[in-house]
């Protein structure tokens, strides 16, 4: 093997690597970067972690640095990555200041033994080999050992070469190296001195917030929203958001900064940058497009890259560039009254504003319920929608194309100056696929049903639904918010945000958000349809629910209750209302597969409930389903199995208790597996309540599905078997999501809880379902190396 170059940048040390100088070693174990997006990649990286000495007293200090060696001819311009050691034997307590080395440090973890860390020249140069210097107290002995690097990201200086692979040479003694008992841990505003203190004396103050309707000309690179030139102040706001030593969910902390969409510049992905037909905007990266944003990273690329440009304007095509949806306020565009019923196709866009209603029985009818000719409605991205008391229903021989984008959605809401929930009727789709109500009877359309199949009317004046097309196409709903829709009109006749009847699996749902409506969040009646990336955000009854026989998949679902109105996180039913009991065993039974999942009701669990249920999950009447890696908090309980509206006695029709034969394993008809709940304190993670199926027998204890309950408790004995993986008693949701309840809520389990090491269940490979998705909850942990983007950021509400 040829001689490493350690040999010549380090030659005491390994002049007396015999005498143990070096600490720790790894075999020059090969480490691989995961960040992967620039255009061409370098040679393998040596990395090492340097120490001055290891024979210090406690109560001395040590200085520890990462030295990175690149290959010949390639430079290094950033360097990005996560640092352990033993917090018992050694203290962060400073860091060298270097204008063309600065380093960014996240200490949330520093209590225990863990530091994210980013380097690099803000000058967009050369990054010295010795990228990072810190400063330890020593606590105790043996400290040397406990000392790992692990690379996160590394770039050259122009952040667009990858350094994807490294070898790793453990810990060595760097007799250069000087411990610095004057050393502090340097702020913001000590680094942007360091590097130019004549801008720093003019101030990098934040002038506005991110992303919202009336901010005009947000540009990529301008992460820290001042609205002026993109200059060094961007490229530290990104650099600390990189290693999350500032929220990336901006508003967490406070709304003074965007990472998500200004600060997420690379790869540039050119030659679009985002506007509407780009089919991969900037900040995607490998394997993500367009309609897959879950591939979303913020690190040292995106920072080298800003560095280039605040240098030399122009030298990115993306940064500086106005991102495309944000360029133009809601204010002063053309307002185009909507004539209602639409019987031929439109294509709406987004420089007009688009009013509907107050039309004949407030139904906004777009297509016919059986014949006629077929009606396509193209909503383009950035356009918005208001109405007037009216529901927009998409009927069966027609489709809906709203095809919004990440930067820019589309937005369905109420003509009110000062909108409430329930303001305007709701959006709903009807289809063709089958259903288990109504009666025989539906028409033939051509290319999407024979017709005579079962249809039933829907609540609300919506119509017809249903057929006998499973694969049923009603189109393209994508990246599309639903804001205070819904309706009341009694118990048993209402409407909700997002209303999916008898819509076939043909149907593309996916980056959909219902927020604060009456009724329930997203509603499937029946059908077949196949739904992915949803937030139901604080709706005035269930957040996700189901009846009629739905069969769908549904992957990646938050709901988010509230402290007055909400109700469930999901409520089931097989066949009927509100757990009514007529003829439960109608088939097709409701049988979805749902998976990755976080449910939340309040934030404060000794407040009073909003709703005499509020449970996380509600399954009863004979319901089926798969219910797999979910978290549910704060709830009044967790899981509640119930008997689709008996009575205490229990009395009613015989096959009542079906619904323990759906839990019966090895059937597994009805299961909820792989789940965390926490914060259901009024009646625990299970409701103890006296609705619970009684299977057989007359008397305590009853048998349901093989689960021995008293007549009340058949949730906790089937939380407690642990074939089903449910895990009680976790506590509150901020002890394990970083930030769940915030005016813009950050949804991803923090690194340091429990549940974001734990394996759930591996999704089903049916070419729907993300099989990667092994853990529970919507979105994955929060990175210990890369800060990761979760999917749901800087589309939904508020906008970030």
């Amino acid at each position: 093997m040829k001689q490493s170059r350690w040999n010549k940048l380090v030659p005491a040390a390994l002049a007396a690597l015999a005498g143990a100088t070096l600490i720790s070693a790894c075999s020059r174990e090969m480490m691989d970067s995961p960040a992967g997006p620039a255009v061409r990649q370098a040679q393998p990286l040596e990395l090492a972690v340097e120490l001055s000495r290891t024979d210090a007293s406690a109560g001395q200090r040590v200085a520890v640095a990462i030295r990175a060696i690149t290959g010949a001819g390639d430079v290094l311009g950033g360097l990005q990555g996560r640092l352990n050691y033993d917090a018992s034997r050694l203290r962060l307590v400073g860091q060298s200041a270097d204008a063309d080395a600065v380093t960014m440090l996240n200490t949330g973890s520093a209590g225990r033994g863990e530091l994210m860390l980013i380097s690099l020249n803000p000058r967009a140069k050369e990054l010295r080999a010795r990228t990072a210097v810190l400063q330890f107290e020593v606590l105790a002995g043996d400290y040397a050992g406990s000392l790992r690097y692990t690379l996160g990201a590394a770039s050259d200086p122009s952040g667009r070469m990858e350094f994807a692979r490294a070898s790793y040479r453990g810990v060595v003694v760097a007799p250069d190296l000087r411990a610095d008992d004057a050393a502090m841990l340097l702020s913001d505003d000590q680094w942007a001195r360091v590097v130019d203190a004549a801008l720093a004396d003019q101030g990098g103050r934040i002038y506005t917030t991110p992303g919202e309707y009336t901010q005009n000309d947000l540009k990529y690179g301008d992460c820290n929203l001042s609205g002026g030139s993109i200059n060094v102040f961007d490229v530290l706001c990104i650099a600390r958001m990189a290693v999350s030593a500032d929220a990336l969910i901006s508003g967490s902390d406070s709304p003074d900064r965007d990472g998500v969409l200004a600060g997420n510049v690379s790869p540039e992905n050119l030659p679009g940058i985002g506007e509407i037909g780009d089919a991969t905007p900037p900040g995607i990266e490998g394997g993500g497009s367009a309609i897959n944003i879950d591939t979303r990273r913020l690190n040292v690329f995106d920072a080298l890259l800003v560095a280039n440009d605040a240098l030399t304007p122009g030298f990115s095509s993306v940064v500086g560039a106005v991102i495309p949806g944000r360029e133009v306020s809601q204010a002063g565009r053309p307002i185009v009254n909507v004539v209602c019923p639409i019987l031929t196709s439109q294509t709406w866009v987004r420089t007009n504003i688009y009013r509907i209603g107050p039309s004949a029985n407030t139904v906004c009818q777009v297509g016919t319920n059986g014949g006629g000719t077929a009606v396509v409605l193209t909503i383009e991205a950035g356009t918005r929608v208001e109405l007037d008391d009216d529901i927009l229903l998409i009927d069966r021989n027609a489709q809906i194309q709203a095809l919004g984008t990440l930067a820019d959605p589309i937005v369905f809401t109420c003509q009110d100056a000062v909108p409430t929930p329930g303001c305007w009727g709701g959006l709903y789709i009807n289809g063709n696929a089958t259903i288990n109500n109504g009666t025989a009877g539906s028409p033939a359309i051509a290319g999407r049903q024979a017709g005579g199949a079962l249809q039933a009317v829907g609540e609300g004046n919506s119509g017809n639904y249903g057929g006998d097309n499973d694969a049923d196409n009603s189109g393209t709903v994508r990246f599309v918010i639903v804001e205070f829709g819904g309706f009341i009109f009694s118990g048993t006749n209402e409407r909700n945000g997002f209303t999916l009847q008898g819509v076939g699996s043909g149907t593309t749902v996916d980056y959909v958000m219902a927020d604060q409506g009456r009724d329930d969040g997203i509603e499937m009646f029946g059908g077949t349809v196949n739904i992915k990336h949803v937030v139901v955000n604080a709706h005035q009854d269930d957040g996700i629910d189901w009846v009629g026989g739905w069969r769908g998949n549904l992957q990646f679902g938050i709901v988010r209750g509230c402290s007055s109105g909400c109700d469930n996180g999901i409520e089931a039913d097989n066949f009927g209302i509100d757990g009514g009991n007529v003829d439960p065993e109608a088939s097709p039974r409701s049988a979805p597969t749902l998976y990755n999942l976080t449910l939340l009701g309040v934030n404060n669990p000794t407040q009073a409930y909003p709703s005499g249920g509020f449970h996380g999950m509600l399954l009863r009447q004979n319901t089926g389903g798969t219910i797999r890696n979910f978290l549910a908090f704060g709830w009044k309980a967790g899981i509640d199995v119930d008997s689709t509206g008996q009575a205490a006695a229990h009395t009613g029709p015989a096959t009542l208790g079906a619904i323990c034969a759906n839990l019966a394993s090895p059937g597994n008809i009805l299961s909820a597996r792989f789940g965390y709940l926490g914060q259901n304190t009024a009646q625990g993670d299970g409701d103890n309540d006296s609705a619970d199926p009684r299977g057989t027998g007359t008397s305590a204890p009853f048998s349901c599905g093989g689960y021995s309950h008293a007549g009340s408790d058949l949730e906790a004995a089937y939380i407690a078997t642990g074939t089903n993986s449910l895990f009680g008693a976790q506590g509150l949701a901020t002890a394990h999501i970083v930030d769940p309840w915030g005016a813009i809520p950050d949804y991803r389990l923090l690194s340091s809880s429990p549940i974001a090491t734990a394996t759930c269940a591996t999704p089903p490979s049916n070419g729907f379902f993300d099989v990667t998705a092994t853990y529970c909850g919507a979105v994955p942990a929060q990175s210990t190396t890369l800060v990761n983007i979760p999917w749901y950021s800087g589309w939904t509400k508020p906008r970030n």
